[in-house]
Parts: structure tokens; sequence; C-alpha cells
């Protein structure tokens, strides 16, 4: 069996769900994935878990858009000027 998927059949997702979390984080402050997760449900996205936002984060946290601290929180990166 085949699977295709096809890019931005239904829109871009992930990117969304992307935009989605940082936009949360950046409002809302410091939050932990199930409690992004809940809000994305609020938001009408019925498919999207705890484990899902993680996975998310922790992208995100590679590319240096949001930082994990200490307890399970995530935290928006805000950019700051090169020295």
């Amino acid at each position: 069996m085949l699977y295709v998927r096809l890019k931005d059949f239904h829109g871009d997702r992930a990117k969304e769900r992307r935009e989605l979390i940082l936009a949360m984080l950046k409002t809302g402050g410091p939050m932990q994935a199930p409690k992004i997760a809940a809000a994305l449900r609020d938001k009408g996205d019925a498919t999207v878990d705890g484990q899902m936002v993680t996975v998310i984060l922790e992208q995100l946290a590679r590319t240096g858009e949001v930082v994990k601290q200490e307890g399970g929180s995530w935290l928006f990166r805000r950019k700051t000027a090169a020295a």
C-alpha cells in the first residue's frame, strides 16, 4: 500500500500548530505541554495530544525558538541583538 502526503491539501497543519504554540508562549508565558495541547483542542484541533506538542516543542528548541525550564515548562526565547 502506498501512502501519499499531499502538501497543503488541508493546509499545512504542522506549520499552523507551530505558529499557534509560539503565539501562546509569547502571550501566555511559560506553559507545560499538556496545557498547550488543551488550548489547541479548545481552538478546534481535535487530533493533538501532549506527546505531539512535546515533539513540536523539542523541534522548536533545536532551532532556538523556545527553551525548556526546570519543572517541564516551556518558555518563548526572545531574540536578542548580537553583541
